[in-house]
């Protein structure tokens, strides 16, 4: 810990710091696709501040508030780097992003112990009773139904977006276009979607994205049923090349995103025992039963 007061300064991050704040993140457990923090930006410029020693010029601390709308915004991606702790850095990018997500609905993912610190000291009082969980592991492929009578595979593109964007909505409630477009737009994720034969209907799409060079998230991950949610994983898993774990993260309200991910099928292990979801004024929710994972938890809280 440095023996004296850091000199640092707090400002919004650029597309340049992305390696360093990914680095953080990382060191503090936070899994995040490659390019999720710059898809992030280009929705919400300010979404992200970071905390800069002056004199060195690392990146020591970062903080995200984005705003998905004007009525609602989620805090996530808060890590300082250990040396630099208790020396008011935290709280200085707390109430930077409170200031931009000012007037909102704002939600937030809490570990056990710091529930009480989010409910007494930030206003965090709407605690729904849902979990969520975080898996991680070497999967098991041969387990997952690669086709579907009743679908077949696209793979996101400019001319199927629409329905993506269509069925996504449906799913969350929130015409979510940019996010879709950009995060597909990463040149270290893939999208692909499952489509009805017969009706021509969307039955479920996921982004798919490589957090570093051995670990893939899929990042959301929605389907109509396990068997979907199955074809779409292992047919978008096909195309990446020399990874070794998968990390995914669900709900505990749907069984079958759990079946999925625990021993019987990947065989993943649960390595986070649950996070508390928390909002200021209402709960933001969804169509859990097709949620088999969510999107980036910083940034989603679905």
């Amino acid at each position: 810990m440095p023996l004296k007061q850091p000199n640092f300064m707090i400002r919004a991050m650029n597309f340049y710091d992305n390696d360093e704040v990914l680095d953080l993140c990382r060191y503090s457990d936070i899994l995040l696709g490659d390019q999720v923090n710059l898809t992030m930006m280009k929705i919400d410029h300010n979404c992200l501040h970071i905390a800069e020693d002056i004199d060195n010029g690392k990146v020591v601390g970062v903080c995200s508030g984005f705003n998905l709308n004007s009525r609602c915004a989620t805090f996530g991606e808060y890590a300082i780097a250990p040396r630099y702790r208790r020396f008011g850095i935290g709280c200085a990018l707390w109430n930077r992003c409170i200031e931009h997500c000012l007037n909102r609905n704002c939600a937030i993912l809490a570990s056990a112990k710091n529930v009480t610190k989010y409910r007494e000291k930030s206003g965090f009082t709407v605690i729904p009773s849902r979990k969520l969980l975080q898996f991680c592991g070497y999967p098991q492929l041969f387990m997952l139904n690669k086709y579907h009578e009743q679908a077949e595979i696209e793979w996101i593109n400019a001319y199927n977006l629409a329905d993506v964007v269509a069925y996504d909505e449906q799913i969350t409630g929130y015409n979510r276009n940019q996010f879709i477009e950009y995060s597909n737009g990463e040149s270290s994720s893939i999208g692909t979607m499952a489509r009805c034969v017969e009706s021509g209907k969307v039955l479920g799409y996921g982004i798919f994205r490589r957090v570093n060079r051995s670990t893939i998230v899929p990042q959301p991950l929605y389907a109509n049923s396990l068997d979907i949610a199955e074809v779409l994983l292992y047919n978008a898993l096909q195309k990446f090349t020399g990874f070794d774990k998968l990390s995914m993260e669900c709900w505990n309200i749907n069984d079958d995103a759990c079946v999925l991910l625990a021993q019987d099928k990947l065989g993943l292990k649960q390595v986070k025992t649950g996070s508390t979801i928390m909002f200021t004024e209402f709960d933001m929710c969804a169509n859990f039963k097709n949620i088999f994972c969510n999107s980036p938890s910083v940034f989603y809280p679905f």
